[in-house]
């Protein structure tokens, strides 16, 4: 390959691959390609528009170089094994810093692990034991979880970052735009060397690079700041 800010998903789990394939490519819409790196499989089960790198290895840097791993822009790793994916993702972390890293676990600990060395990355875990039990108390709560992350139809959570020629402004002078102009809402805030905010204050103030999330039927790609 011979790609830049590309998406690369390391490893194929039969049950979640291919829907995690469908969400990217409707998400992305054409603007990143998609790479899938397997050690298992000789050739690609998914559509031509999906490519494919076959590695011995996905720690070997020649070989993960086929899938121009240094330029790629997001990486996500899903292998069937938690040990699989911490290994890799230190590997990757160490080979591409800039790249934006998901990996999935099914141990907090090592999702614990990897996220005390690589502070930047997002380590995913299931968290069907929490919608039991905010579902038994708070009736409908899992199918609410399911529609903010589904990227198929309704209400779903996007992002969008401050641009970079925009003054400081408050949270507050751009809430009730969302809402008047596009139906979205505003629910939370990520900003420069802070944790992500849930839920911030009005007077939060904003500055360029911050990020904002927001639940809407689709992604807001006019907004006037």
């Amino acid at each position: 390959m011979n790609l830049e800010n590309h998406i690369i998903v390391i490893g194929i789990h039969s049950s979640r691959t291919p829907h995690l394939l469908e969400m990217l490519k409707r998400e992305e819409q054409g603007r990143r390609e998609v790479v899938v790196v397997s050690c298992e499989y000789e050739e690609s089960p998914f559509d031509s528009d999906v490519h494919f790198v076959r590695v011995n290895s996905f720690t070997d840097a020649i070989e993960m170089e086929r899938a121009s791993l240094s330029t790629a822009s997001a990486v996500i790793v899903d292998t069937d094994l938690d040990d699989a994916t911490l290994t890799v993702s230190l590997f990757i972390a160490e080979q591409n810093s800039d790249a934006h890293l998901v990996a999935h676990f099914d141990d907090s600990i090592k999702r614990d692990l990897l996220h005390k060395y690589c502070p930047n990355s997002e380590c995913i875990s299931s968290l069907s034991t929490e919608l039991v039990a905010k579902s038994v108390i708070d009736k409908g709560s899992s199918f609410i979880h399911s529609e903010l992350v589904s990227a198929h139809k309704g209400q779903t959570q996007y992002s969008i970052e401050v641009p970079e020629n925009i003054n400081d402004l408050t949270l507050e002078s751009i809430y009730y735009d969302f809402k008047k102009h596009h139906e979205a809402i505003i629910i939370a805030v990520h900003q420069r060397d802070k944790v992500c905010e849930i839920n911030p204050s009005l007077a939060t103030i904003l500055t360029a690079g911050d990020i904002v999330y927001y639940i809407a039927d689709e992604r807001i790609v006019d907004l006037t700041w």
